[in-house]
């Protein structure tokens, strides 16, 4: 009874490496291939690391904490603290979606969940760095200027419609997606 609940419960996950197997063994003679091992490895290597400090973020960081930096009612502080979490981020993207998780279940507003996120995704701090030496400073500093505008645009327009209610929901079904993850582990 109890593997069938873990069958259950995992079986999208089961899905997802079945396929990536497949497509890597499809895959494996073309130089060009999407899927490596590699890609594998580095996601198994890379998710334990984040799930641990998500369940460090959310034992050690209050939720009256929370809400006083990145809340609603943050403002610019907010914003800013919110760029700088993104910017500092190691790893791929999809390793930003369980701290956005925790972020909101620990009260943080919608705003500066979706400004963490795209500062996560486009203004990495190794990026910079990269980007700066290898396409010169002025286009990144442009690029840089181009996507923060649009990261508090499109941040301010999600938050704009997501309803109270929606901002609520969200929070309560992350506190019950969160509890079950930590207790996993």
């Amino acid at each position: 009874m109890k593997n069938k609940s873990f069958i259950k419960k995992y079986l999208a996950l089961f899905i997802v490496v079945a396929l990536f197997i497949v497509f890597m063994l499809i895959n494996r003679d073309s130089k060009n291939s999407v899927f490596t091992v590699w890609d594998l490895v580095a996601m198994v290597l890379l998710l334990p690391p984040t799930y641990l400090l998500v369940s460090l973020l959310d034992v050690w960081v209050e939720r009256k904490t929370m809400i006083k930096l990145i809340g609603n009612d943050s403002g610019l502080r907010g914003v800013l603290l919110s760029f700088f979490m993104g910017s500092i981020g190691i790893g791929p993207l999809y390793m930003a979606f369980p701290i956005m998780a925790i972020l909101l279940k620990k009260g943080a507003s919608v705003r500066n969940a979706f400004i963490f996120l795209g500062a996560w995704a486009t203004t990495k701090l190794t990026q910079i760095f990269f980007e700066a030496g290898s396409l010169g400073l002025k286009y990144t500093m442009i690029r840089l200027l181009l996507n923060s505008i649009s990261i508090i645009l499109i941040s301010e327009l999600i938050n704009w419609t997501v309803s109270k209610e929606t901002e609520w929901t969200i929070n309560k079904s992350n506190d019950k997606k969160l509890q079950s993850i930590t207790e996993e582990m």
